[in-house]
């Protein structure tokens, strides 16, 4: 897949906002940085599921701290 549907309300979306209140700026970076990952390396394989590994997720996005990574991604789960 190449391109998704970005909604722009997004930041005032009771999720995002909860989020970001959450998690600061790196759960929104996470969360769509994830959908941008998932739609690029999209195969229906594995049960449809991102494989990647965490330490190769955190470089790819520049942030050196998997906690707030992790932090980001179970709130979003």
């Amino acid at each position: 897949m190449r391109w998704f549907k970005h909604l722009t309300g997004s930041l005032t979306d009771p999720f995002i906002m909860d989020l970001v209140e959450t998690c600061g700026a790196t759960g929104y970076m996470v969360f769509f940085a994830t959908l941008e990952l998932y739609a690029h390396e999209f195969k229906t394989t594995e049960g449809w599921r991102l494989v990647i590994p965490l330490r190769s997720y955190c470089r790819l996005l520049g942030l050196p701290r998997a906690d707030l990574v992790q932090k980001s991604l179970k709130h979003i789960a």
